[in-house]
């Protein structure tokens, strides 16, 4: 059985964010690049998009909660999903990377969030449901 140790987990997500940050800095080497930003994007509070790189087919999402150090809230899990929906669906979009923003990748769970509810609603609620579209998604995410 496998199993992750918070250890593991760490250098997952340390090996994860190295991988994105190679992709952003090939990206920003690229002569033509020029961001193209889905017309909802006002509407979001949690999370930036554009699509990038030469051929203009690079998705990058960025988690916008720096104070809360990306904390992953529920309504950034939704506007997360939705934005995958979208990617997920346009043609041109190659792969998908996925950053946060100032300091942080991001925290983990919103602790605030699941305050007032016990270990059950939280296990049992759609909190996960959200996070698990990444794992769906067709296009390659790093």
């Amino acid at each position: 059985q496998f199993q992750l140790t918070s250890v593991k987990m760490a250098n997952i997500a340390k090996l994860l964010a190295g991988r994105a940050q190679y992709v952003l800095q090939v990206a920003a080497k690229q002569p033509q690049l020029t961001p193209r930003f889905f017309a909802s994007a006002a509407n979001l509070e949690f999370i930036k998009h554009e699509v990038t790189g030469e051929k203009k087919n690079v998705a990058v999402i960025t988690l916008n909660r720096p104070k809360a150090l990306n904390a992953l809230c529920n309504g950034l899990m939704k506007e997360l999903s939705q934005t995958l929906d979208a990617y997920e669906r346009d043609a041109n979009v190659a792969a998908i990377v996925i950053t946060g923003s100032e300091k942080a990748f991001a925290a983990g769970a919103d602790i605030k969030e699941m305050q007032p509810n016990t270990y059950s609603q939280c296990i049992m609620g759609n909190f996960l449901n959200d996070w698990t579209r990444v794992a769906r998604c067709q296009k390659p995410i790093i």
